[in-house]
């Protein structure tokens, strides 16, 4: 195969020196990219090696590859056939002797046998102390009676009979030892064979579906077993839910047996001991395999399946985990539209702007425009503005960024923080000094708002993000049209929030679009004493003809109810159709539409400076027969 398709079945591939790449490595959870992938220059073979100490055989068995697929000769020829060397196939491995019962194949080993663990009733793992050390052997069963060493294939989980007939979470030690000590709490437990770098090689599936609990020794090896772990056990069909619990006050080395020990010793009893792990592994985070897609589920099955409501930040408008964008021209005060938002939302204020807020949440700013000194005479401003004391802003945290560069490489870094800060709400401002590229090129922008997805989805907090107007006059696009830049930006969010200049001076009219719930009104408000406040005022909108009023478009019997009880002069009649939301374009159509049909009628008076009378046909006849008859002598 060629390099660039091994490459295409990696995930956060970065290109590195002398034919060389880094990636994320498929046979562990690998958060920081561990594997290497280098082309060899004498034939093109390509080579792997994970530097989290995943087996050459593991990566292989992830990418769903075999030795020959990594020889790359540009994809028109094979690989080059070994050379003849005169020696013989290498014949299969010989079988060992086979002995009538475990006992007599255990009794056949040389060392002094200390412990046995069984796995099934045809496998199990025993030690022995030799002159050498201690060391572990397998022992399988088959047709001819029990031999030492590994069946065919893969291996089975320790106490796996008991395994498939338990419920509730799976505890995932390192050994066979720790599995009976947390057996002997009462836990369900199991653990794979041959140490902590030959996990791959047992059949993971009978966890299929199971809540697991990895509880890693504290050591490197430790957390390279339980990435291991996880990055199978997530790729099962159905996945497991995966928590890795890291035990508490573990001394270097440590291990769950030292923890029991320890919590013994502080005088626990074994339920106590078993109760203060589950409580640990409620709160445990879930491991997610980013390498892998969600699978399909079947309909008449989902619909069955009562989900949990998401938490709402705005009522009816704004979900936890959603993605929030405020759109506005320049000068519309969209940095205070911001932190008042963040204001309310911190504060708990039951309303923001018509907007219910159903209780405080934590909030993080990022203020990556404004200079620390005018950010908080902003903030401080707004706060006397809404009269919110300082003090009940505990939950608003402020991050000034000015002269920072942020972009994706802090990905990892603002995440952090919005854990670290237990952020329930995060919002930037502006977006613009996210990116270094072009906000009008869709691959300049995808990353940023891929970044948004992610922050969203690791930490289950909404985001809210500041974006400039485009040029023009915004009556005239589409609502969803107004933000500058690549219609990416335009449509990839769940609320947005578009301020745009009133047809009265000193109002802004306000207009929302919700992806998950039913279309807001919009609504006019005004800056007043270091706050927005909502009016009264109809929401009209600033045009160049002075018309655009919010709402459904102005129809033909607009124009006719005008004049339906008394005809009007033309120019009125124009006037009173361009405040109802007609351009003078659409006002000029209509009229000669509805004069053409027969619906309206006008006439001119014939005298100097006579004014031009329009409204329902009769109307008109009667004002044409008053005119005429108050000219007769």
């Amino acid at each position: 195969m060629k390099v660039e398709d091994l490459l295409s079945r990696l995930d956060k591939v970065k290109v590195g020196l002398n034919d060389s790449w880094k990636a994320r490595c498929p046979a562990h959870l690998d958060k920081t990219p561990s594997l290497t992938i280098t082309v060899r220059p004498t034939d093109n073979a390509i080579l792997l090696h994970c530097f989290g100490g995943c087996p050459h055989e593991a990566v292989m068995e992830a990418l769903d590859l075999v030795d020959a697929d990594l020889f790359n000769n540009n994809g028109t020829t094979p690989p080059p056939r070994p050379k003849d060397t005169g020696r013989k196939p290498q014949e299969p491995k010989a079988k060992t002797q086979a002995y009538p019962t475990i006992e007599a194949a255990i009794q056949a080993v040389q060392g002094t046998h200390v412990a046995t663990w069984d796995y099934t009733p045809s496998f199990c793992v025993a030690r022995f102390n030799t002159a050498d050390g201690k060391t572990f052997r397998p022992f399988h069963h088959d047709p001819d009676g029990w031999r030492q060493g590994d069946p065919d294939g893969k291996l089975p989980l320790y106490r796996l009979p008991g395994l498939m007939q338990s419920e509730g979470p799976v505890f995932i030690p390192e050994g066979e030892k720790h599995v009976d000590a947390l057996r002997a709490l009462g836990l369900n437990a199991t653990t794979s064979s041959h140490g902590s770098s030959s996990a791959h090689r047992s059949d993971w599936s009978p966890t299929a579906g199971r809540e697991l609990v990895l509880l890693p020794d504290n050591d490197p090896a430790g957390e390279k077993y339980d990435g291991t772990v996880a990055g199978i056990t997530l790729a099962l069909v159905p996945p497991a839910s995966v928590k890795i619990l890291p035990l508490p006050g573990l001394p270097p080395g440590g291990d769950v047996i030292e923890f029991i020990e320890a919590r013994t010793a502080e005088g626990k009893t074994p339920d106590q001991i078993r109760d203060e792990i589950l409580a640990l592994a409620n709160e445990a985070e879930e491991a997610k395999d980013e390498n892998r897609l969600p699978q399909p589920v079947r309909a008449s099955d989902w619909l069955r399946v009562a989900l949990t409501p998401p938490e709402q930040v705005l009522v009816d408008t704004l979900d936890r985990g959603g993605k929030c964008m405020v759109v506005g021209p320049s000068k519309s005060r969209k940095t205070f539209f911001m932190i008042q938002k963040a204001v309310s939302i911190a504060a708990g204020i039951p309303d923001f702007l018509g907007f219910e807020i159903p209780g405080p949440r934590p909030v993080l700013f990022f203020n990556l425009e404004v200079s620390e000194f005018h950010m908080q005479r902003r903030l401080s401003y707004v706060c006397h503005g809404m009269g919110i004391d300082p003090g009940a802003l505990d939950n608003l945290f402020v991050v000034n960024l000015r002269g920072h560069h942020i972009g994706l490489h802090r990905l990892d870094d603002l995440r952090q923080m919005a854990q670290d800060y237990d952020a329930e709400v995060v919002m930037f401002d502006p977006l613009y000094k996210l990116h270094d590229g072009d906000e009008n090129k869709a691959q300049d922008v995808k990353p940023v708002l891929r970044m948004f997805d992610q922050i969203c989805e690791d930490t289950g907090a909404s985001i809210t993000y500041s974006h400039h107007d485009s040029k023009g006059s915004v009556a005239e696009r589409q609502t969803i049209d107004r933000g500058a830049g690549s219609n990416v930006i335009a449509r990839d969010f769940d609320t947005a929030f578009y301020l745009a200049d009133h047809a009265e001076e000193d109002l802004l009219v306000v207009q929302t679009i919700t992806r998950a719930y039913k279309p807001r009104e919009a609504v006019s408000v005004c800056w007043e004493d270091g706050a927005f406040h909502l009016t009264e005022d109809d929401p009209v909108l600033k045009t160049r003809n002075k018309s655009g009023r919010v709402g459904p478009d102005p129809t033909n019997q607009d124009a006719v109810d005008l004049v339906l009880t008394e005809p009007m002069p033309i120019t009125k009649f124009f006037e009173r159709l361009r405040a109802a939301g007609f351009t003078d374009r659409d006002a000029r159509s209509t009229r000669d539409g509805l004069l053409a049909n027969g619906t309206l009628a006008q006439f001119r008076e014939a005298k100097f400076h006579g004014f031009t009378w329009i409204g329902m046909p009769d109307h008109i006849h009667a004002k044409q027969e008053e005119a005429e008859n108050a000219q007769k002598p």
